[in-house]
């Protein structure tokens, strides 16, 4: 029996071939590593990622779903090795889940590093009233994992993000957004609808108060991590986890 090896490096550049070439592309202007890897030394990721940067197929590298520290580390010794800095982070951040502000909205804001966060509207949690339900709702079990069993200060919250809709006459998306967009560079939103892309759009232009976010902000209470922060530990299993059971495999 023969056992072939793969390198951290090694398998950073299959992934990335195997998307450019779903893509149709030579090369992506920003590419995330998806969590933070206790399996892998974080030397061999950012050594690997730059080999990609200087091969002109990405040309920006950021991570996702880690800690603060764990960025403030990688980017260090990338400084120190003279490796590519991960110049973005795509976190877990919205009206209903700011754990981000604890540390890691300050150490983006001090090294100047984007902050990209997905569930921009809790899984639509931010987007549609209370007691309204979608087959995303009832069947997504990551959204399902993240959201079922909502505190009483997030149903409140919701109640006074569809009171501001009303007030300005736009969408709950619109105010839900529009307060991220003055915390975050750009969040990730998904969208399935015409409408949905017409709503992500005007939250762009359309502006609160410092009053109304204040309004927006004061019911948040602490709230532990759920996802991929919360599953993936140092001894986690990566193929037991929620996200990775439909992961593509090179071929």
């Amino acid at each position: 029996m023969i056992f072939i090896a793969v390198t951290g490096q090694q398998h950073i550049e299959k992934q990335l071939n195997m998307s450019l070439s779903h893509l149709g592309m030579e090369y992506v202007d920003l590419y995330i590593y998806h969590m933070w890897d206790y399996q892998t030394p974080i030397y061999d990721i950012l050594d690997g990622l730059t080999r990609m940067v200087k091969a002109g197929k990405v040309r920006h590298i950021g991570i996702a779903n880690c800690y603060a520290w764990q960025l403030a580390k990688a980017n260090a010794l990338a400084e120190q090795e003279g490796f590519e800095k991960f110049i973005a982070v795509q976190n877990h951040y919205n009206l209903l889940f700011r754990e981000e502000e604890r540390e890691m909205a300050a150490l983006c804001d001090e090294d100047k590093i984007s902050m990209t966060p997905y569930s921009a509207l809790a899984s639509g949690r931010l987007s549609r009233n209370l007691d309204t339900t979608t087959k995303r709702s009832q069947e997504d079990s990551y959204a399902k994992l993240k959201y079922d069993g909502m505190a009483e200060s997030d149903r409140q919250i919701i109640l006074r993000v569809i009171e501001l809709a009303k007030k300005h006459n736009v969408s709950m998306t619109e105010i839900a957004l529009s307060w991220l967009l003055t915390k975050v560079t750009s969040p990730v939103t998904g969208a399935t609808k015409l409408e949905h892309v017409e709503d992500l759009a005007k939250a762009v232009d359309f502006h609160l108060s410092q009053e109304e976010a204040q309004y927006l902000e004061e019911l948040y209470i602490p709230h532990p991590l759920v996802g991929v922060m919360a599953q993936n530990t140092r001894s986690a299993k990566k193929e037991s986890q929620v996200w990775m059971k439909n992961a593509p495999t090179p071929s």
